[in-house]
This record gives structure tokens, sequence and C-alpha cells, in this order.
């Protein structure tokens, strides 16, 4: 497995092409990609040539100390064989990296148990995000 960090958009095109697949086809996601592509660290996850698994994180200038996960996903045939942790442990070193107190995210609520086993705990109260049920979770780091 050979992981790749990028920061915003360079060598995004991978990337990319995974997250319309997982998002967008696979779930029905609208409103994929936005502006924080662009300041976002992506890690890509390739098993040879074959992008199989994704995820991004970024700071807001309002809370620099707290960092946010978003668009983690895999590639349906490689589901279920530890790719996702390997996803989260690249995202939490770059937070660590640059000084994050905690890390937050937004779950889709099939994935709770899956955040949880990463030490992620349950925040508020769930909500729709594009018509899909969201728990907000977070994680506070050492």
């Amino acid at each position: 497995m050979i992981v790749e960090i990028n920061k915003g958009r360079e060598n995004f095109e991978a990337a990319a092409k995974l997250r319309e697949e997982v998002f967008v086809v696979e779930q029905g996601f609208v409103d994929e990609f936005d502006e924080i592509d662009d300041i976002a660290w992506h890690v890509t996850l390739f098993e040879g040539e074959e992008c199989v698994g994704v995820g991004r994180i970024f700071s807001e200038s309002i809370q620099p100390d707290e960092y946010h996960v978003g668009r983690v996903a895999i590639k349906k045939t490689h589901r279920n064989h530890g790719l996702g942790r390997v996803i989260m442990n690249e995202l939490e070193k770059i937070a660590l990296a640059n000084m994050a107190k905690c890390v937050v995210l937004s779950a889709q609520v099939p994935a709770i148990d899956f955040y949880r086993s990463c030490g992620y705990t349950l925040e508020g109260e769930r909500y729709n995000d594009q018509h899909q049920p969201h728990q907000k979770m977070i994680k506070l780091l050492d």
C-alpha cells in the first residue's frame, strides 16, 4: 500500500475520482467538492496504480487547534480490510504535526462504530446532511 499526502488540489485527480465513485454515484450526494478541497491535506491510498482510499483534514482560522476530518472513503472492493484505519491514522498524524488539540468529524450514522473504534466519541444530536443522517464526533489528541 502506498500512502500519498498532498495539500490542496495537488495530485487530486485520483482522490476526486474515488470520492465521485463513492459519495456521488454510490451514495447519491450532490455537493461533493467544495472550497475546502483547496486548503485541506488529502491522504490517498494506492494499491499499485489504483486509488483505494481517501480522506481529508483541515483547520479553520477561528479554531486553529481543532482539525476537521472528512470525505473518508474506501473503494467498495477494498472495504473491511483496515484501510479506513490507515487513513484515519495518517490524518491524525497531520493534525498532531500542526499542533491540533482535537479532531472532529461528521460521521454518517452507519460509520459511527468504525469511528468509535478509532477513539472518537459522540457529541450533540444527529442531523441530516444531504438527506443522510450524520453525527458529530470528536477525539482529543495527546
